[in-house]
């Protein structure tokens, strides 16, 4: 396909063609990139700055050479300087299982939108140190999100609620306990008594609850969540790995639903036609701004979310199911659609259609009519019992709450584990209503926008300092233990705020808990109730799957069609023309509103970790961005920081631009979770409120809005063009009908085929014999969830380095994902990949032939290992790496001086200080450990022994590590596999880390009418 130089675009085609020639296929990172434009190339340009804080200056020979030789003098006695004296005080009687410096796990859960996943968490003589899954938990099975990952910071954050406040000052617990207990006895039957709490699925919780509203059968218990969750009495569970076609609608499958973890682990057992008989799975997915699901589908249609029921009554009616309600389907999703059908009838019973919670109950009728027609239920999917205490929409919830505030019903409202203030929808006015009601109270681990205007507020706990129990998305019932005593005595936990509206005020929520367990065990209770703690499941106790799949929807005349658009939606007829009359062009953008992929609804929105953590499409960092096509920021005259008005029924709200490749056209997205008034230091100020323009009659989606240029601009940092790797085959993908007729296409893909040759010795280890740790990243499972990232950086203490050192390319993770699309600029739908990059840990390394003070050396099993008191800051290790996976500390970046997270840190990784370089290790504490437990109990370190954080944490499983040298590990064999592929291989640097090459697996008649349109051009 040729394109056509026009002078009026910004692609620098000369370069791209050359780009084409030398890689193949395209992958491009951004259109800065594409341009070649003035900011790209201060990016690149700068990458590898002269100086720490301040401007280079001239250095002359002689400079040189005394540097050099003070550098030599300095690494020999860097070593050898004298510790400081330190006091420690031993136990006056050791606790039997405690050994020091050896960490203990407890397993225990944690609860996200009312769910529990199990976590194992790393304990070092009493301080949690690190969360990992629970690879007994069906759920997740050991594997882990980001969210999970950061609760350990979350935990040790200086800025949570410490005390209890009365009317803004300084309360206590009694005082408290006091003046509600008075109003409590004043309610009689309890009149005028409302609690609110966010979702949850704890057994115990709720038996309190409704103790508490047996006691007072007058107070009400309203629910309110922010973020979608699965509502109604039957929760859908799917079974992926049974599924050879999957179509998901409006939805971040692997990512946002309560069994996210395990379907993108299902998913993934299918991406591999070496070990499932040549065979894969096939992914659709229709949805308006990318996501980590829409980027590893075989086909991703960009479409918006008010069309989404158009397609699904196309794929119903096609099916034979309830395509009632009909409307034209865009004409950029049509193919698809037609393939979507004739792929669901071609495997009946062994596909699943999926509805995301965004889209509302009359498409999520369809979907079931969908599944019952294609006979998924029974097979791909189930339905079961909700786990959740409330099942109703809990925004109707919170409206009729504030309807009887308003009418003076309510005399006291106790707030627990929510901030409606800050995210009740705007139509609500919630905030006003709040201020009206005589007595206010609030629970939380912050004091937030809620506590702000409430009476009292009440410090949490926070899951790892209290007792607890949850419910996961498939039944399995887990019991939360505490790690470590509250950090601030005037915590309480939500078991005992209610157990004090019930009487008890004095009450401990590990009695509550085995209370309610007691006579619930099989057998003896007390070994019944170790093994729980112990195995962190209770194995007898589930909700049980339904005795019969819920009704199937009638094939014609029931589904209304108004039933199925939004409220602000105007219908459409047939043919697709509008019943308003009004042309598309003046109806107004769509606006999604999604929750953040990295702070959530915003309860991480002083998280650090979260907060710098890149986002997994828009590698975006310290903000929100009102997200959308390049068509239609080129409509409105918009580049990327441009801050714009979002109008939506007559309320405004600015925001910086972002422009996404992928993103449906005349449509916008913007993400919850800042704009924080009540938040700590970390995020005050961070990004825009998005949840000013929500409505609670369309809280996903919405059209009409309007946009308005506010000729400001705001800086938006996001590392998508740093660490380029500029024309280079680094990236390697073929269809899988490709790689089966030539299994040797990938290996045939290689950039340069010549005599391996180096400038370097060749190395004088023979790492034939003993251990030789290697590591393969599978690029056909890897989501870009950034789940490994963050567990990195709480594994090796990384700091957080903020939004302006990062805009200059200082971040310091030790993995990086980096994001590509793929194909033609021109192309409004670009596939979307992702690459996992850590240290390549390199045989022959370039880096460390360069440094002057041996900082970089290798070891005998193939390690590329970093000695931190040697490295006097040179940076020519940087400088010379091809894979630019090393970080240097140019400021203090570690907090040295917060008695908090002293005690979050892994005391088996050093912390690293200003003017040193630092980079991946394979975790080389936890090979240390293992070894050295090896060699106590006299043999070899197993295969699977030795897990590395990112590789625990990948719900996927696509990274491996291990023992290259041993032929039945699993590392050597991936390695083995057609697939397996070195970056940069033709620098002969003999990286352990490799990748093996992305399989899809599109439908045929797609790719024959893409190569017609090809050819067409």
């Amino acid at each position: 396909m040729s394109r056509v130089n026009d002078k009026d675009t910004a692609i620098n085609l000369p370069v791209l063609d050359k780009q084409e020639e030398n890689s193949g296929d395209q992958f491009w990172r951004s259109y800065d990139q594409l341009a070649n434009s003035p900011r790209y190339r201060d990016i690149v340009d700068h990458e590898f700055q002269e100086g720490a804080d301040t401007p280079p200056t001239e250095v002359d020979r002689r400079n040189f050479m005394k540097v050099m030789g003070a550098s030599f003098a300095l690494a020999g006695i860097s070593a050898c300087v004298r510790q400081p004296e330190e006091k420690i005080i031993p136990y006056v009687k050791q606790p039997e299982e405690v050994v020091p410096g050896k960490p203990l796990f407890y397993a225990t859960a944690l609860t996200h939108g009312g769910f529990a996943n199990g976590v194992i968490v790393e304990s070092h003589e009493g301080r949690p140190t690190r969360v990992d899954g629970n690879i007994m938990h069906p759920a997740n099975l050991g594997s882990s999100d980001v969210f999970m990952q950061a609760e350990i910071l979350q935990l040790y954050d200086p800025d949570r609620s410490k005390t209890v406040t009365q009317n803004a000052a300084i309360g206590s617990w009694e005082a408290f306990t006091t003046v509600i207990g008075d109003q409590l006895a004043a309610s009689g039957d309890g009149k005028g008594l409302r609690l609110l709490t966010g979702a949850t699925s704890s057994p115990t919780l709720i038996q309190q609850i409704n103790d508490f509203l047996a006691k007072y059968p007058q107070a009400q218990w309203h629910t309110y969540e922010p973020t979608p969750i699965a509502s109604g009495e039957k929760i859908a569970q799917y079974d992926f790995s049974k599924a050879d076609v999957i179509v998901v609608l409006d939805c971040d499958l692997f990512t946002n639903l309560p069994g996210s973890l395990r379907y993108a682990r299902d998913f993934a057992s299918r991406r591999n036609p070496e070990t499932n008989d040549e065979k894969m799975n096939r992914l659709y997915v229709a949805e308006a701004a990318p996501t980590g699901t829409g980027s590893i589908a075989d086909h991703r249609m960009a479409v918006r979310s008010t069309d989404i029921w158009k397609i699904a009554s196309a794929i119903a009616k096609g099916v034979g199911g309830d395509g009632s309600a009909s409307g034209q389907v865009p004409e950029t999703a049509a193919n698809t659609v037609e393939a979507i059908i004739d792929d669901l009838k071609k495997h009946n019973g062994k596909a699943v259609v999926v509805a995301g919670e965004t889209q509302p109950h009359a498409v999520h009728k369809i979907v079931e009519s969908i599944n019952n027609a294609i006979g998924a239920v029974g097979s791909t999917v189930e339905y079961i019992d909700s786990p959740l205490a409330y099942k109703g929409d809990p925004f109707e919830s919170l409206r009729e709450l504030t309807v009887d505030i308003k009418n003076e019903e309510v005399e006291t409202l106790i707030v627990i584990g929510c901030n409606p203030v800050y995210d009740a929808p705007v139509d609500l006015d919630f905030v006003e209503a709040f201020k009206t009601v005589p007595n206010r109270v609030h629970h939380g681990l912050y004091h937030d926008e809620t506590a702000y205007y409430s009476q009292f507020h009440v410090p949490a706990t926070h899951p790892f300092e209290g007792w607890s129990d949850g419910v996961a998305y498939d039944g399995t019932v887990s019991i939360v233990q505490p790690l470590i005593a509250p950090l601030y005595g005037p915590c309480r936990s939500s078991h005992q705020m209610i157990a004090f509206l019930n009487g008890n005020s004095t009450a401990k929520d590990y009695d509550l808990i085995q209370t309610y367990w007691s006579d619930k065990l099989p057998g003896d209770f007390e070994k019944s109730w170790r093994k729980a703690l112990h195995d962190g499941i209770l194995k007898d106790f589930s909700v049980s799957v339904a005795e019969t799949a819920l009704p199937p929807t009638p094939v014609s005349g029931e589904t209304d069609e108004d039933e199925v658009s939004t409220p602000t939606q105007p219908e459409e007829t047939e043919s697709g023309e509008r019943s308003d009359g009004l042309p598309e062009e003046l109806a107004g953008l769509e606006v999604n509103f999604r929750a953040d992929p990295c702070i959530w609804d915003g309860r991480y929105s002083n998280n650090g970790w979260l907060q710098e953590c890149p986002k997994p499409i828009t590698k975006l960092v310290w903000d929100n961005a009102v997200l959308m096509s390049k068509k239609t920021a080129d409509d409105n005259s918009l580049e990327n920081g441009d801050v714009v008005e979002l109008e939506l029924n007559g309320r405004t709200v600015q925001g910086p631009v972002w422009i996404m490749p992928g993103h449906a056209e005349r449509s916008v997205t913007v993400h919850f979770g800042y704009g924080r008034e009540r938040t700590g230091r970390v995020g005050k100020g961070a990004g825009f409120n998005a949840y000013a323009l929500r409505e609670s009659g369309t809280p996903w989606f919405s059209i009409g809005m309007k946009l308005n240029h506010t000729r400001h601009h705001h800086q938006l940092v996001s590392t998508q063009d740093h660490s380029s790797l500029e024309g280079r085959n680094y990236y390697r993908d073929v269809q899988l009908s490709q790689f089966l007729n030539n299994p040797e296409v990938i290996e045939e893909m290689e950039h340069v085929h010549t005599d391996k040759l180096s400038f370097y010795r060749s190395s004088k280890w023979d790492y034939s014999k003993g251990y030789a740790w290697a590591m393969t990243i599978d690029l056909s499972a890897c989501i870009g969830c950034n789940a490994c990232l963050i567990a990195c950086q709480s594994e090796n203490n990384i700091p957080v380095v903020g939004k302006g050192q990062v805009a200059v390319g200082r971040e310091l993770h030790w993995i990086r994902i980096d994001r590509y699309f793929k194909g033609d600029p021109d192309d409004p739908n670009p596939p979307i990949v992702h690459q996992p990059v850590p240290c390549q840990q390199c045989e022959q390394a370039p880096c460390e032939v360069v440094c002057p003070v041996a900082a970089t050396v290798h070891s005998a099993e193939g390690l590329n290992d970093m000695v931190y008191n040697r490295c006097i800051g040179t940076r020519y290790c940087s400088n010379n790496c091809p894979y630019k996976v090393r970080r240097f500390n140019f400021l203090q970046y570690a907090d040295e001086d917060t008695e908090q997270f002293r005690l979050m840190r892994n005391p088996d990784v050093s912390v690293r200080t200003r003017g040193v370089m630092e980079k991946c290790t394979y975790c080389v504490q936890r090979i240390n450990s293992a070894r050295i437990k090896a060699k106590i109990e006299n043999r070899s370190i197993q295969d699977g022994e030795i897990i590395t954080a990112c590789q625990h944490a990948c719900p996927t499983q696509a990274i491996v590590f291990g023992d290259q040298n041993d032929k039945e590990s699993r590392v050597s064999k991936m390695k083995e596999s057609k697939r397996n592929y070195g970056m940069l291989n033709e620098l002969n640097t003999i990286p352990r880390t490799t990748y093996l090459a992305r399989l899809t697996n599109p439908q045929e008649s797609l790719v024959e009418v893409h190569d017609h349109q090809d050819e067409h051009h």
